[in-house]
């Protein structure tokens, strides 16, 4: 494996993902992958991270690369000196999981580690702050350690409650396709300036303004 890093063709940023599933502590019901099980029933899934490229072989198998590359004692200061090369080619901001999550605390800190040294923001959208009040503590130090290096949005889908009142900073709240879909929270409007505005990631970078509190999406 070259690089840890790979380029998102949609929102021309690098990213780094892990496989999805085993790594989603705090996956809900609405993304899980058709044939996981969530709370004893299986679930019927509808996030993107089971379609398209993220299906395919070759992707599989660098998704698995990329997790026992976590493991190794060299990940912190590798993923450092890609950083460091993707800022000096002009490189705004990294996104982290678009497939994944932070599955562990000794994962999340290594990133905390990152991203205090990091030249450029590391942006992420988690649901691990479904799994316990603690994981949610975990989740604010982070950003806290990190000098804000680390901008984490808690992720909501119209499975799960709202993260705003457990104490959520920064929310990313994902719209369902069908308007007569119930969510637990507001508003109904997606501001997402890539899908109402046709505006590049790069262009907008709200998801990496550390003054941004809320983006909404609607399902893709």
């Amino acid at each position: 494996m070259k690089s840890l890093l790979v380029i998102n063709k949609t929102l021309h940023l690098p990213t780094f993902n892990l496989p999805p599933g085993a790594s989603c502590p705090g996956k809900s019901a609405w993304c899980a992958k058709a044939g996981c099980i969530i709370d004893g029933q299986p679930a019927r899934g509808r996030g993107y991270c089971h379609r398209g490229c993220f299906g395919c072989p070759s992707t599989v198998t660098a998704l698995k690369a990329r997790l026992d590359a976590v493991h190794r004692p060299d990940f912190v200061p590798r993923m450092g000196l890609e950083l460091k090369m993707a800022a000096l080619n002009g490189v705004p901001a990294v996104r982290l999981h678009s497939c994944g999550d932070f599955y562990s605390l000794v994962y999340l800190r290594k990133w905390v580690d990152i991203a205090k040294r990091s030249p450029i923001p590391i942006f992420a959208f988690t649901k691990s702050w479904r799994v316990s009040a603690a994981w949610r503590s975990w989740l604010h130090q982070a950003e806290k350690e990190s000098a804000k290096r680390l901008i984490l949005w808690w992720s909501a889908d119209p499975s799960t409650e709202d993260p705003r009142k457990l104490g959520a900073r920064r929310v990313a709240l994902v719209l369902p396709k069908d308007s007569e879909e119930k969510t637990a929270y507001d508003p109904k409007e997606a501001n997402c300036l890539k899908q109402t505005q046709h505006l590049s990631c790069i262009e907008c970078g709200r998801c990496w303004d550390r003054r941004s509190r809320r983006v909404t999406f609607m399902e893709h």
